[in-house]
Parts: structure tokens; C-alpha cells; sequence
């Protein structure tokens, strides 16, 4: 079995002695059962994702990737209220500004937000942009095979057009 150490996850100069310690136990540990430990350079990173998930947009022709596009982030938080509250929209609108500081994308005021509540988060082409992005980042790092990203990109399209929206589906 190959087992690859992405670098940037496992930060030694920032790691207490006592945490490095219990580190290099762990992997000495698997080494010992069999495995191979190798350094892993991934093709997206924390630095880099924005930018290969707006070049990989670009080269299959899709709209640009948002990660945080406003309409499915108010959507969510409309979602998450109203599992929560018996009127989510009046929880929106007392805490509008906390959730606006919190979520930099909403829009500034509750009456901004409102109309883009109702709009199923499965309607954003930018956030299904971003979930391709991700099943294609995920094939080119060896996580999941060619069939299997195939499959994936299906589905994510599936996901995104004519679904129902989680309300209309009895959650």
C-alpha cells in the first residue's frame, strides 16, 4: 500500500516536540505494517484551487467557478433557518447582520436578500461550475478514476438541473 504525505498538512516547524513525536511514531507505525510513505505534491492546493478551478472552467467552457456566489448562500442559510425556527424568515431578518458578518457574500441588508431566498441553490451555474471543478480535482489527484468522474460529473449535472427543491422534497 502507497500512502502519500501532502507536505502543508502535516507543518513540522509550527509542531510542538511532543506533536512531532507522536507524528513519526504514527507513519513509522505504518511503515512497519508494510506501507509505503511517500511525499504527495496534489494538483490543487489551498493556495491554488481558485485558480485551477476557474482554468478548468474555462477549458470545458463553463461559466466562471463562485464558490461564494450570494443567491445558494442566502438559499443555505434560508435551508438552515428553516430547519431551525417556525418563521426562518423573521430569524433571517433579526439576524441579518450577525449571518452578513459571518458570510461576507449576502447581500447588506435582509431586503437584498430576501428575493434570492427562494431561488433553489441548484439554480446557481456558477456554484455547479464549482462542483464539477472539485469531481475533476479529485480525478487528477488520483482520488477517484476516469469512469468514476464520468459518473460524478453526471450526477452533478443530474443534481443541478430540474431537482426539486429540499422544501417540495419533505425534508
Amino acid at each position: 500500500m502507497r500512502l502519500g504525505i501532502v507536505d502543508v498538512h502535516v507543518p513540522r516547524e509550527q509542531m510542538t516536540a511532543e506533536a512531532l513525536a507522536a507524528w513519526d511514531r504514527a507513519v513509522d507505525r505504518l511503515r512497519a505494517a508494510g506501507a509505503v510513505v511517500e511525499p504527495f505534491a496534489p494538483f490543487v492546493t489551498r493556495e491554488n484551487y481558485r485558480d485551477a478551478f476557474a482554468a478548468a472552467a474555462k477549458a470545458r467552457g463553463d461559466v466562471a467557478v463562485d464558490p461564494k456566489s450570494p443567491a445558494p448562500t442566502a438559499s443555505a442559510l434560508f435551508q438552515y433557518c428553516a430547519r431551525r425556527f417556525d418563521d426562518p424568515r423573521a430569524a433571517m431578518r433579526r439576524g441579518c447582520a450577525a449571518y452578513r458578518a459571518f458570510y461576507d457574500v449576502l447581500p447588506a441588508t435582509y431586503d437584498e436578500c430576501e428575493p434570492l431566498i427562494d431561488r433553489p441553490i441548484t439554480d446557481d451555474p456558477a456554484g455547479r461550475s464549482f462542483a464539477r471543478s472539485r469531481a475533476i480535482r479529485e480525478y487528477r489527484e488520483g482520488l477517484i478514476g476516469n469512469a468514476e468522474l464520468q459518473t460524478r460529473l453526471r450526477e452533478i449535472d443530474r443534481e443541478f438541473e430540474g431537482t426539486p427543491r429540499w422544501r417540495e422534497q419533505g425534508e
